[in-house]
């Protein structure tokens, strides 16, 4: 059996109809222009990286927004399972739903994944 049989393949389509869909609808999922201003901050910043190192409070100095705005933000952004915060070793960061932006070989799309559920 391949090590990542059962992995997902990312699907750009998806995730596009994901982005599109939460800045359509931005209101009725209860996020405000901010919200989704972070999420596609952050999103841009996953097309490189498995995880985003960054605190709320320097994420809250790169986008000069107060830290309670930002903090409020990513509250909601994880409400609706868009990004969440992790830690992976002893380093603390953010990251973006692996079904959205999973850019990779299937070996760091597994190991996003894993990320994901284990925090």
């Amino acid at each position: 059996m391949p090590p990542f049989q059962g992995v997902q393949k990312f699907s750009y389509v998806h995730s596009e109809f994901t982005v599109r869909n939460l800045f359509k609808n931005r209101k009725d999922f209860g996020l405000t222009e901010l919200d989704v201003a972070v999420f596609l901050y952050l999103l841009s910043l996953s097309r490189r990286r498995v995880f985003i190192n960054l605190t709320t409070a320097k994420l809250a100095e790169e986008i000069n927004v107060s830290y309670s705005r930002v903090a409020h933000s990513i509250k909601r952004l994880k409400q609706l399972n868009l990004c969440k915060r992790i830690q992976y070793k002893e380093t603390n960061g953010f990251i973006i739903h692996p079904d959205i932006i999973n850019n990779g070989d299937d070996k760091k799309r597994a190991f996003k994944f894993m990320l994901w559920d284990k925090n």
